[in-house]
């Protein structure tokens, strides 16, 4: 079930994940598609959590993304737990980054660190359109009361 994070990160959010047996290869660790998998898990639910009032699934609302970069520090092994967090990495304009950190529980470190570089489109020409006033007023409120 997710939670809103206490990592301080702005309109973050965090997820418990155990690897499944089909999402290990034969040597017993993580396959590394199933983090893919994983952010976009977090993404959704970030997305339901802190902007309820965007419905992801309507056609108004396109959001793509545009750019995924994955650091793998680390294997992951079938049975160990993990804790996933997403936040707003950063808005302007017509983009936004989420960044994502994933967190052994077992052995307290970090795992994993991606980033996702999204847009929305307009759903008539398919062309990139300013990030919703909703997600650029409350990530840059939260930016002015960190400062």
């Amino acid at each position: 079930m997710p939670e809103r994070s206490q990592s301080g990160r702005p309109l973050a959010i965090t997820c418990d994940f155990d690897p499944m047996p089909f999402e290990v290869d034969f040597t017993g660790y993580l396959s590394n598609t199933v983090v893919v998998h994983w952010m976009e898990v977090l993404r959704v639910q970030m997305m339901r959590m802190h902007f309820a009032e965007i419905d992801t699934g309507a056609r108004e609302s396109l959001s793509v993304i545009a750019r995924t970069e994955i650091d793998y520090i680390s294997a992951i092994q079938y049975g160990e737990q993990i804790s996933g967090t997403a936040w707003v990495e950063a808005v302007a304009g017509a983009r936004w980054r989420i960044g994502f950190d994933f967190q052994s529980k077992s052995r307290e470190r970090r795992v994993i660190e991606a980033r996702q570089d999204g847009a929305f489109l307009s759903p008539v020409s398919l062309r990139s359109v300013h990030i919703p006033e909703i997600i650029r007023e409350r990530f840059g409120r939260l930016r002015t009361t960190q400062a």
